[in-house]
């Protein structure tokens, strides 16, 4: 299984910690786990790598309630500036919240591919992963 480019657009610092604890026993080969704090800086370094598709991301996973930029700012952008990478991959939300407006604003972008609710379960994590390797 070739490496596989996990990126994690999330606020809490403990969270992130847990996944990429989580994500250092995937035992299906290698990951290169990417983390950022808020969707502008997740936004921004995909502007910046574009047209490097070996820098995008295999698999991403959003929160939706961050500082500067929500998890739904994010989609709305990538949207809007046409980044077909998220088309070819798949994009998960994942959440504390379970609110119904936030499950049903997820048929508002057809690339995504779910929502999850935190915790987040180990198998789950892996399952998901290895479908794109």
């Amino acid at each position: 299984m070739k490496n596989i480019r996990v990126t994690l657009v999330e606020d809490s610092e403990i969270f992130t910690y847990i996944v990429r604890k989580m994500l250092a026993s995937f035992p299906f080969g290698e990951i290169d786990f990417q983390t950022f704090e808020d969707g502008l800086q997740a936004l921004d370094y995909f502007r910046e790598n574009k047209y490097s598709p070996e820098l995008l991301p295999d698999v991403l996973f959003l929160d939706i309630n961050m500082p500067v930029m929500t998890g739904w700012e994010l989609l709305d952008a990538l949207s809007r500036d046409k980044f077909e990478f998220v088309n070819n991959i798949p994009v998960y939300i994942l959440s504390s919240s379970d609110s119904i407006t936030d499950t049903q604003q997820v048929k508002n972008y057809p690339f995504l591919n779910g929502y999850l609710t935190k915790p987040l379960k180990k198998d789950e994590l892996f399952r998901l992963i290895r479908q794109v390797g």
